[in-house]
């Protein structure tokens, strides 16, 4: 019997829901990264933010997400 395939976004957005960890330390790590990166390393981590909720860093950076949830 063949292995069904992992949807690797409902992995990843399942371990987020369940992680005590994301708080204001891994947006400040996410930061860190982003600024630090080297231009190859920011389009690869914008197009795996793309995958995941389908906005680059700089969007979710300087939009206003004040009560939009």
């Amino acid at each position: 019997m063949p292995k069904t395939k992992q949807n690797h976004i409902e992995i990843i957005l399942k371990q987020m829901q369940n992680d005590d960890g994301a708080d204001q330390r891994q947006s400040d790590r996410l930061e860190r990264l982003y600024n630090e990166a080297s231009e190859s390393q920011k389009w690869a981590i914008d197009e795996a933010l793309m995958c995941i909720c389908g906005w680059c860093f700089e969007t979710i950076r300087t939009n206003d997400w004040t009560n939009k949830d």
